[in-house]
This record gives C-alpha cells, sequence and structure tokens, in this order.
C-alpha cells in the first residue's frame, strides 16, 4: 500500500490533481488487490488518510472508530481540496483599525493574565481551539509548516 516516501508522494499528487477519493481508492485497489485480503478497504482507505494528514498536518480521517480529541475532517467523497476549503470556509474578518495588543500579552503572559493555559497541537485544523474542559486553547507549533505554505 504505502510503503515507501514514493508512495506517499503519488498520492499526493492526486490530491494536488483533485482526483476524487474514489477515483484514488480504486486505483490503489488495482494496484494491491488479492484475494486472500479481507481488510483491503480499511487499508486503501488507511493509506490515503496518512498521506493527506502528512501532506496538510489536519487529521483527515474515514475510519469514525477513532477516539481522538483532535478535531477530524471526514473526506468520504469528492477531492480534498472541496473537503478543505469547505472546513476552513473564510469566515468574517473584524477590522483591527486602532486595535493593538500591548507588548506584554504574550503566550507566555496568557495564563497569568487571563487564565488560559497554551496547548500545542499538530493538527491545523485545532489551531486557537477553546478546550471547554481544561481552559486551554490549542496552538498550531508546526511553525516550519507554516512558513513553507506562506504565499
Amino acid at each position: 500500500m504505502v510503503k515507501t516516501h514514493r508512495d506517499v508522494l503519488d498520492l499526493i499528487r492526486c490530491f494536488e490533481t483533485s482526483t476524487s477519493r474514489y477515483d484514488i481508492q480504486e486505483a490503489l485497489k488495482k494496484e494491491v488487490s488479492t484475494p486472500d485480503r479481507p481488510n483491503e478497504t480499511e487499508a486503501v482507505d488507511g493509506a490515503i488518510d496518512l498521506a493527506a494528514r502528512l501532506y496538510l498536518m489536519v487529521n483527515v480521517a474515514i475510519d469514525y472508530r477513532i477516539i481522538s480529541e483532535q478535531t477530524r475532517l471526514s473526506w468520504t467523497t469528492g477531492n480534498l481540496r472541496d473537503c478543505i476549503r469547505f472546513h476552513f470556509e473564510e469566515s468574517q474578518i473584524l477590522s483591527d483599525v486602532g486595535f493593538r495588543l500591548e507588548e506584554s500579552f504574550t503566550a507566555a503572559n496568557l495564563e497569568s493574565i487571563a487564565g488560559i493555559r497554551i496547548v500545542p497541537t499538530d493538527n491545523l485544523a485545532d489551531h486557537l481551539r477553546l478546550m471547554d474542559q481544561d481552559g486551554a486553547v490549542a496552538v498550531f507549533c508546526n511553525v516550519t509548516f507554516l512558513r513553507r505554505h506562506v504565499r
């Protein structure tokens, strides 16, 4: 299924060309189809989800049986680009004219000032998500990933 870096990159190329999940599944099944493999569909979906997570740093999963606190984007149909676009739709942007935070307003001081704890996350879909029970906010911590994807 996905055994090498090349395999992951091949899947990423499919994502970039807006190939549908169904078409990717069918292509992978043709490559690895064996009559004695009862969990072929799960293996194919797992490979697609892994490549998508590595590519976008977002928990993309079709399997609902996995329990996780992370936000999971359910990508079952269509292409990955549309799934991501739908989830990260641009929301209303508030004006910052005339608004400036003091220099003391830092992540380090956020807990002492507001009682909000910073929790690092590797899931971009969870960035700035308030965690109700913990009094914490998730902050995407992979700065290198963000810098590489700035246009």
